[in-house]
């Protein structure tokens, strides 16, 4: 396999593992499972990186992957324990798959409201959740009192909301 291929998977793989994690881990029943499907999803996408089409969707192909991963799992493991029927599998997969595509378009939209915020309110927000600072630490570097710092931050925490919930409202209409 080529180095830039190699380092293609590496950087999707990076970018992908916990959402593929999470996805496994919303199927099985215990932790311990999810970590067993899980390293073996890893080896399998490896072993079928060659197979992936480059520009198409990481994600998708990778919970496919999964999907069917689980799926044996679940069937070797039936005597053990009851689990979820395939059909039942196959619905929760779907949902797990739609809260995934609705996460990603609050995203979107979160950013995009973001982007649309005074720069003074960018600001704050930067301190308080990218730089993680206290409330307090924050209200001295812009010489206020926590109190006057934290009833900003709740005014821009319901910008943003408001923000997000009238872009998805737009986008679905």
């Amino acid at each position: 396999m080529h180095q830039e291929r190699q380092s293609e998977f590496v950087r999707l793989f990076s970018e992908n593992q916990s959402s593929i994690y999470g996805y496994i881990y919303s199927l099985v029943p215990r932790a311990a499972d999810a970590e067993e499907v899980f390293g073996r999803v890893t080896v399998i996408l490896w072993e079928k990186w060659e197979h992936f089409e480059p520009d198409t969707n990481f994600r998708a192909w990778a919970r496919k992957i999964a999907y069917h991963v689980v799926l044996n799992y679940l069937k070797r493991h039936e005597r053990r324990e009851q689990h979820l029927s395939e059909a039942a599998l196959g619905c929760l997969a779907e949902e797990v798959d739609s809260d995934d595509q609705r996460h990603v378009q609050r995203l979107r939209a979160l950013a995009q409201c973001f982007d649309e915020l005074p720069a003074a309110q960018q600001k704050l927000v930067d301190l308080c959740y990218l730089a993680g600072s206290a409330i307090q630490s924050v209200a001295a570097k812009l010489g206020q009192t926590p109190a006057a710092t934290y009833k900003r931050l709740s005014r821009i925490r319901q910008i943003l909301h408001d923000c997000v919930e009238r872009k998805i409202s737009e986008e679905e209409a």
